[in-house]
């Protein structure tokens, strides 16, 4: 291929390398008969959004093969982004639409989600469609929520700082902070002043088990956001640690005697020793090993056929533990959902499989554990041992 150029007043013939084939997004290839999809764009940018605003956009389509392009589902990549109701059948010709939502929320600062749609079309079943947007705060405040997980035995404080940011003109003034929990400290430390302060939140122990939460709130002398609000949860990490934390069983009554195990991991400080498993329903067995000395423990329940907890009587398995301040371990036991069986007279229920313990995380001292199964695993029953010939 040859192109004129310009030189002074003549004109020059110069030769032209043809471009190496470009590949362009959601072109569809060569109609062999059937449905066929083709977005007028796969891509759209907001621009510049203010934070909290809902935006919309209409994705349209149109089907160019010679049969009905069915849309079947589209699904987006986050919470944020939500669909409207799609054309879902499109005769060959005809254009539809895919309607969009998306909410900023609390999102700050440059953002990407996707839509995936997915269609009848033999050569392209599935097209991503991309969203963008740069989502600008009047008042910039990160993040909104801190999170803090201490050590039950060694209870330590601990400080974590969250920055606001006033992209206006308009100075901006804050109030010093106050918090709904006792648990939490905040301390309002002025950067730049009218425009960058930080917060310095601490936790202050002792913290109770389980999960503490609270609120730190400052007011604004801004309209447009009078009050910030952040959030803070404490989670104590209990020294031993039931792996999992509740051990689910297969619908009731078992239909076969099953095994399923428990791991005991003791990340305190100091060793501890494990004793007397116990299920506080009778006819369950229970078994005890030691994988690493004081530290890493397995537990196997053996449930005959026909076990089943008792809505009124909660059934859980108990362990007796040397750490004291916390002298017991308990874990509950339930039943799974009953899964729906096709009608037939033919074929008589199938037994489950064998359950594996659970996986722990340990040093290397300690022997190998078989990864953990699926929850729908747990109430798998021991298969028949074939006698000896």
């Amino acid at each position: 291929m040859a192109v004129l150029l310009a030189s002074g007043s003549a004109w020059r013939t110069v030769a032209q390398t043809p471009s190496p084939a470009v590949l362009v997004p959601n072109t569809p290839v060569a109609s062999q008969g059937g449905p066929q999809i083709q977005f007028a764009e796969s891509e759209h940018d907001f621009g510049k959004i203010e934070g909290g605003a809902i935006v919309k956009f209409d994705f349209v389509f149109t089907n160019i093969g010679t049969a009905t392009l069915e849309v079947t589902e589209v699904r987006s990549s986050c919470g944020c982004t939500t669909t409207g109701a799609w054309s879902k059948k499109v005769e060959p010709g005809q254009t539809g639409t895919i309607p969009i939502q998306f909410n900023s929320g609390t999102f700050s600062g440059p953002i990407h989600k996707t839509v995936t749609v997915t269609c009848n079309t033999p050569a392209q079943p599935q097209t991503i469609l991309n969203l963008k947007a740069t989502v600008w705060r009047a008042i910039d405040v990160n993040p909104t929520t801190v999170y803090f997980s201490p050590q039950a035995e060694a209870q330590l404080g601990e400080t974590k700082v969250i920055r606001i940011v006033n992209h206006t003109e308009v100075p901006l003034e804050l109030s010093p902070p106050a918090c709904s929990n006792n648990a939490f400290t905040a301390e309002l430390r002025t950067l730049k002043a009218g425009k960058e302060f930080e917060v310095r939140i601490s936790t202050k122990p002792p913290f109770d088990a389980g999960s503490v939460q609270g609120a730190i709130t400052l007011k604004t002398s801004s309209k447009n956001l009078p009050v910030i609000t952040i959030n803070g949860t404490i989670m104590v990490q209990l020294p031993i640690v039931a792996m999992p934390t509740q051990l689910t069983l297969g619908p009731a009554p078992l239909a076969a005697a099953t095994k399923v195990g428990v791991i005991l991991r003791n990340i305190g400080t100091a060793a501890v020793s494990i004793s007397e498993p116990t299920v506080n329903v009778p006819g369950v067995a229970a078994t005890l090993k030691e994988l690493q000395p004081g530290r890493i423990f397995h537990i196997v329940l053996s449930f005959p056929a026909g076990f089943e907890v008792r809505p009124a009587a909660p059934a859980e398995l108990s362990v007796k533990t040397s750490h004291p301040q916390y002298p017991i371990v308990r874990v509950p036991i339930v039943h799974g959902p009953r899964e729906p069986r096709p009608q037939s007279t033919m074929e008589p229920p199938r037994p489950h499989a064998v359950t594996e313990p659970p996986a722990v995380p340990s040093p290397q001292q300690a022997p190998p554990v078989k990864p953990p199964p699926a929850a729908d695993t747990l109430t798998r029953p021991t298969a028949p041992s074939m006698p000896e010939k």
